[in-house]
């Protein structure tokens, strides 16, 4: 079954849900405010990298499951510097959690190449 939660399609279980993280490439600005409005970071979030660091942990920790996952269809993002950026956040979040009890994985349908 498909929901929406936060407008995200996802499907979910009591304990599990995995959002579909439908956006295109996107540069790091764009990004940044899609991240903020489908996650609902607080009013005071600074639209800068640290500030994903400090919001993510606490809006996933918010969706009151054991388990998370995140699909992205595609990179989020054109540079891949700032996608590196982006997994490294994910990867402490993901350490965060784990303190917490909470799985949370991140799956990339579409990888890129190396050339």
């Amino acid at each position: 079954m498909i929901i929406h939660i936060h407008d995200f399609p996802s499907f979910e279980t009591t304990d599990s849900i995995t959002l579909i993280m439908s956006v295109r490439p996107l540069e790091k600005e764009p990004f940044l405010r899609f991240l903020a409005k489908k996650f609902r970071f607080p009013d005071y979030f600074g639209h800068g990298w640290d500030a994903v660091n400090d919001c993510l942990g606490p809006a996933l920790t918010a969706l009151k499951k054991k388990n998370i996952t995140l699909i992205f269809p595609v990179v989020p993002l054109e540079s891949a510097r700032q996608w590196k950026t982006f997994r490294d956040i994910l990867a402490q979040t993901r350490d965060e959690l784990a303190a917490l009890g909470i799985t949370l994985t991140v799956a990339l349908i579409d990888p890129p190449q190396d050339d």
